[in-house]
């Protein structure tokens, strides 16, 4: 998410994964880390 800020970016990584049905039906089974990476590439 180019010009977000990784605080920003991290928030909506875990709203994301908080809403998610897959996360939803997974959890208590299976461990899910939400992890947001920094890099200086960017997609064309």
């Amino acid at each position: 998410m180019p010009g977000v800020a990784r605080d920003v970016a991290e928030a909506i990584a875990h709203a994301a994964h908080d809403a998610c049905p897959y996360s939803k039906a997974v959890h208590g089974n299976i461990d899910v880390v939400t992890k947001v990476v920094a890099t200086d590439a960017v997609a064309a």
